[in-house]
């Protein structure tokens, strides 16, 4: 299992990319959708709150994402696995070219894992 690192207000690298893409696709109920620049913002702070908030299991609303958020993310996301990595992909086509070689590093990872029990 790969380990996410703890991410909170002012983080800025290409794991914020996942997490705002993760947000939007458990926040599609209606939230503002966040732009998946790889700034941890008030307005990814504000969803992330959002999110601990709602469903089950009841998480503090502290903002930070942790252990317990990014578990509670991943399963909220694991049926939208394939338009999350798609959506990476785009983002890092536009990045920086080291942001780029290194989600492309990740992604091929979870291409090779993708359809294995």
């Amino acid at each position: 299992m790969t380990t996410k690192p703890l991410l909170s207000y002012g983080a800025t690298n290409s794991t914020v990319i996942e997490l705002q893409h993760r947000l939007n696709a458990a926040l599609s109920s209606g939230s503002t959708a966040l732009v998946p620049d790889g700034i941890f913002g008030p307005k990814t702070l504000a969803a992330v709150k959002e999110f601990q908030l709602q469903g089950v299991p009841v998480l503090v609303a502290d903002g930070i994402v942790g252990p317990l958020t990014w578990g509670k993310l991943l399963v909220a996301t694991l049926g939208d696995i394939g338009a999350v990595a798609s959506q990476i992909r785009a983002a890092a086509a536009c990045a920086p070219s080291p942001v780029r070689f290194l989600v492309g590093f990740a992604m091929t990872g979870l291409d090779n894992r993708r359809g294995r029990t």
